[in-house]
């Protein structure tokens, strides 16, 4: 419960003037992994948990006021109030000082917004966040530098690559489609056969990977952490723990008997919570049990079973994927010069 939480757990943040510092919380719970003017790798803030906002002469002058009309997560506002006190509004035609929003942010939005104005969102963040425009960002990255974008199978996006997408059926590779705007394992699937895939459908197509690595002789994926915290400078912050989310059916390469078992192949948590084969782990010291794991438990598995000190090398990839990401929206980001000031370091 928010009324549980002592505020001085928080770091703190001063704002002067109606503009946010930029000072860094310090403690272990996120990995600073890039900087134009810090260095790589140096341990830094309690960016995982809420980070406390004081307001010089807050007792005397007012504080500052967030709008909280485009949200509908009560867990947004109950910390804003409780956690940062901030007053809040619903009106967005109020003179606000923060914007807190679950859409992303339109280029009128940015540039009627005032200097002092912070809100949660970079503009362009769709770039990153759909399917179809990151695979499209993504190939083009390739193109551009293909040493360096090799991280990821071919990607078309559908039905503006059709011709190309088509031409790569040969009856023996695998196929993984996915809609391009969708969530939690909806309307995804394999296939070996063009005539699966409809034409005038949008989706995400890629080469599908048959032989991905493994615990306990299922397939995983992850969920990692990262704060943009600013372009201008860049600076990423990686959260140090993270979710390792396992499907319930034991893997094994795509047949044309077993390409339909979502279970087996995808690792959504919606598609795999309601099997009789999902492991819940109530007990949060246990992070080796369950479907459902912590990114610690992987660092371990991987030592075990691969060498010591192998997992050190699988983070240094992910930062290493999570930057080259990020390049992609910093590049979209130069374009509108003249807002970079407004970016504010909360999303």
């Amino acid at each position: 419960m928010l009324n549980d939480i002592d505020p001085t757990d928080y770091p703190q943040v001063c704002a002067e003037d109606s503009s946010i510092a930029s000072n860094t919380p310090a403690n272990d719970n996120t990995t600073l992994v890039a900087s134009s003017n810090a260095p790589t790798k140096q341990k830094l803030g309690k960016v995982g948990k809420y980070v406390r906002m004081s307001v010089q002469n807050d007792k005397k002058g007012p504080r500052l006021l967030m709008c909280v009309a485009n949200t509908k997560y009560e867990v947004v506002r109950k910390v804003a109030k409780k956690i940062f006190k901030f007053q809040l509004t619903k009106d967005e035609e109020a003179d606000w000082d923060l914007c807190w929003q679950d859409g992303a942010i339109q280029t009128e939005q940015l540039i009627q917004m005032k200097p002092y104005k912070k809100i949660n969102h970079f503009l362009g963040m769709h770039g990153l966040s759909r399917k179809d425009y990151l695979g499209r960002n993504l190939m083009r990255m390739r193109k551009l530098l293909p040493d360096l974008y090799d991280f990821f199978p071919k990607t078309w996006v559908l039905p503006a690559e059709w011709l190309d997408f088509s031409q790569q059926f040969n009856g023996k590779s695998v196929f993984i489609l996915k809609p391009e705007a969708s969530c939690q394992g909806k309307g995804i699937f394999l296939t070996k056969k063009l005539e699966d895939v409809r034409q005038d459908q949008h989706y995400v197509g890629q080469q599908y990977i048959p032989n991905p690595y493994l615990i306990d002789k299922l397939k995983f994926d992850l969920r990692i952490y990262v704060l943009l915290y600013g372009c201008d400078p860049l600076r990423i912050f990686i959260y140090n723990e993270g979710l390792v989310r396992l499907a319930t059916e034991e893997y094994k390469k795509p047949t044309q008997k077993n390409i339909a078992e979502v279970t087996m192949h995808l690792t959504n948590y919606a598609i795999n919570k309601n099997t009789g084969k999902f492991v819940f782990n109530e007990d949060p010291e246990k992070e080796d049990y369950g479907h459902k794991r912590g990114l610690e438990a992987l660092w371990r598995y991987i030592d075990t079973n691969e060498g010591q000190g192998k997992s050190e090398i699988v983070k240094m990839k992910i930062e290493d994927i999570v930057i080259k990401l990020s390049l992609i929206h910093i590049c979209r980001c130069r374009r509108i010069e003249r807002c970079r000031s407004r970016w504010a370091p909360y999303h």
